[in-house]
């Protein structure tokens, strides 16, 4: 009993097939006109924090401190 290869035969057809891809690879790349247009615009900004108060120098029910007390810190 013998038996045949066809390798050549089978080569051509995967060259055949391979052009045929070649030929999508040149499909894409007229796809790349497409890609000229511009981007979207990106996105605002974020809105800023809001600002965080100062915070109280003595307790709001604390009794108010003498002026003399302010005077010897500015002095």
């Amino acid at each position: 009993m013998t038996v045949s290869f066809k390798d050549d035969d089978d080569d051509d057809d995967d060259d055949d097939d391979d052009d045929d891809d070649d030929d999508d690879d040149n499909d894409d790349d007229d796809d790349d006109d497409d890609e000229c247009v511009a981007p979207p615009p990106p996105p605002p900004p974020p809105p800023p924090p809001p600002p965080i108060p100062p915070p109280f120098p003595f307790h709001p029910l604390a009794p108010a401190p003498s002026p003399f007390f302010i005077i010897n810190i500015i002095t």
